[in-house]
């Protein structure tokens, strides 16, 4: 399955290529700095001209928020269809150092990042089967990183050296992306004796599809549905959880989880044609809670990353 990592954007040649979208996603979550770096391509043939290519970069230290959106031109671009390499210009590109370490730099108005995600974990991969021959692949290639490098505050001429841990993964298919909004979140912790603890949670809200995976040491457990209650406060005429509780049982195995937020970012995506614009919301939260499995209980606790989208 190694090879699922590679860009998938070929297509075949007709109309429904307008619907192909992937994007290679990757996160810090350090004690002083968290952030995500986004790598997004949509309608790689420019069907009915409205292709987009963008780099997506947000960054929280001490209670601020860095970064912005940058749509790209589409001229110089490459993906490769057998490793996660992607050159979108020199100043954003990944590389794939070997199979289990890439770098990716990045540069926009207010950050520059140069960083290297090695795996520490086994990849997990989830596919969904959408309405009308449409269907989104989630990969996390890397459920658990080690992250070195560097990121800039560029109009604070600061540079902060990172050396923590992470998360990547990668995201394809056929959609139409405006219509499938999403909550998503990803945990993980690193163990001195191998048992790590990693697992996402995700809800596709249009399509009553809701999903946890849970790797803990060699043991994977998936979840098909799971209870979810939220907090919200208003920003911006937009809704905004202050908590979100998840709760997930089966056979012998439990999470309850709930998260307090420290701090989110709201992005306005403004979508091509008739499609309706939305908002994407980032959040880093506390997280508190446990996975009971086999009547042993491993405490959940630190930072989280999540993320909404809302109309």
């Amino acid at each position: 399955m190694r090879k699922d990592n590679r860009w998938h954007l070929k297509g075949t040649g007709n109309l429904l290529d307008s619907l192909l979208i992937e994007w290679k996603y990757f996160n810090i979550i350090d004690k002083d700095i968290q952030g995500f770096f986004s790598y997004f391509e949509a309608n790689p043939k420019n069907i009915l001209n409205f292709e987009r290519t963008s780099v997506n970069a947000r960054v929280f230290y001490k209670g601020k928020n860095y970064g912005e959106i940058n749509l790209l031109k589409h001229s110089n671009k490459k993906f490769s269809d057998k490793t996660a390499k992607a050159f979108f210009n020199k100043r954003d590109r990944i590389e794939v150092i070997n199979k289990d370490k890439y770098q990716i730099f990045g540069e926009n108005k207010q950050l520059k990042w140069d960083l290297v995600f090695r795996r520490l974990a086994k990849p997990v991969q989830k596919k969904y089967f959408l309405e009308k021959k449409q269907y989104i692949v989630w990969r996390a290639e890397m459920p658990i990183a080690k992250v070195n490098g560097a990121i800039e505050l560029k109009k604070e001429n600061k540079r902060i050296k990172v050396d923590s841990f992470g998360y990547s993964d990668g995201n394809w298919g056929r959609w139409i992306f405006p219509s499938h909004m999403w909550f998503w979140m990803n945990y993980s912790k690193s163990f001195s004796n191998k048992k790590d603890l990693f697992f996402v949670a995700s809800e596709l809200y249009n399509d009553d599809k809701r999903n946890i995976i849970i790797k803990t040491g060699n043991k994977k457990i998936e979840f098909d549905n799971f209870d979810i209650e939220k907090v919200i406060r208003k920003k911006k005429k937009i809704d905004i959880p202050i908590k979100t509780r998840i709760y997930a049982k089966k056979g012998n195995c439990r999470l309850e989880v709930e998260t307090e937020e420290i701090n989110s970012d709201l992005i306005f995506i403004k979508t091509p044609l008739f499609f309706p614009n939305f908002y994407l919301v980032n959040q880093i939260a506390k997280i508190n809670g446990y996975l009971k499995l086999n009547n042993k209980l491993t405490k959940i606790d630190g930072k989280v990353m999540l993320e909404y989208t809302t109309k």
